[in-house]
């Protein structure tokens, strides 16, 4: 689970992405930017996994 400052965790990209368009402060932005960033290159993997199989 991703922990957010506020004391509460994200733990679906879509919850995530719901709170792009509440973010109060450029760390806020950044922190989530990441988190977005390494989930996509997760799937990314598990897709690149897939076809190796």
């Amino acid at each position: 689970m991703h922990q957010t400052p506020d004391g509460t965790g994200m733990q679906t990209l879509d919850h995530c992405s719901s709170q792009l368009n509440a973010v109060n402060s450029p760390w806020d932005q950044q922190q989530r930017n990441i988190y977005i960033v390494h989930a996509h290159d997760l799937f990314v993997s598990n897709v690149h996994y897939s076809y190796a199989v």
